[in-house]
């Protein structure tokens, strides 16, 4: 990892811009950030965000939220695993 150049540019930007894919948005090799100044802390907590909002998209395509009790209302917290409210900024 520690050879793998930094790429700054913004994922959901691009997307935004309508880009669609890695390529166009200069990520030929699948990856943005800087992954070489990582630690593995960081690491382990994005992998549980992504992983919170993964399983509630999964809820959500196949009707689950109903099954498991949230209605969607404001101010209630969807069902899925326990993962921090946001990923630690490196200073």
């Amino acid at each position: 990892m520690a050879s793998l150049p930094a790429r700054p540019m913004s994922l959901a930007a691009a997307i935004r811009d309508g880009k669609t894919t890695f390529e166009e948005i200069g990520g030929q090799d699948a990856y943005f950030g800087n992954p070489a100044a990582a630690t593995a802390e960081e690491g382990e907590t994005t992998t549980a965000v992504l992983g919170g909002i993964l399983a509630e998209a999964n809820h959500v395509k196949h009707g689950l939220v109903e099954t498991l009790g949230w209605n969607g209302e404001p101010g209630q917290e969807p069902p899925g695993p326990e993962a921090p409210a946001q990923v630690p900024q490196r200073s």
